[in-house]
């Protein structure tokens, strides 16, 4: 059976966090300083307001959140909260972008770019 890097990266230097059913992971604005992978359980990422969630987005056990914001250099975009009880690796800021600068030094400017892209998609255009 072959391991996947990704996860073995996450597990060796990572922490845990359970979730219970409606606890916010991080809010909107919020500086992005890690990064999540939903081991088990189920989490929503939506845009808040004052009545109401918009744009809700699930994010499944093996996806991840928060790591766009990270590379981007920014505060979290979103709100982040469980929708089940849900488990959670925990990936620093220093540890995601100091893998991406040792796979080589363009590494680093090839994901800035892909996450700017898919930050322009879900806000409705790309260039």
């Amino acid at each position: 059976m072959t391991t996947d890097p990704f996860r073995e990266i996450f597990k060796q230097s990572s922490l845990r966090r359970q979730l219970m059913a409606g606890e916010v992971l991080y809010s909107r604005g919020e500086p992005s300083e890690l990064c999540f992978l939903v081991e088990t359980g189920e989490l929503e990422s939506s845009l808040p307001n004052r009545t109401a969630r918009r744009y809700p987005q699930l994010i499944r056990a093996g996806e991840m959140v928060g790591a766009i914001d990270m590379v981007l250099d920014r505060p979290y975009s979103r709100q982040v909260e469980a929708r089940a009880d849900t488990v959670v690796l925990l990936l620093a800021r220093a540890t995601l972008l100091g893998q991406l600068q040792q796979a080589g030094p363009l590494m680093l400017g090839v994901m800035q770019s892909l996450a700017r892209n898919i930050d322009k998609l879900a806000r409705g255009g790309c260039s």
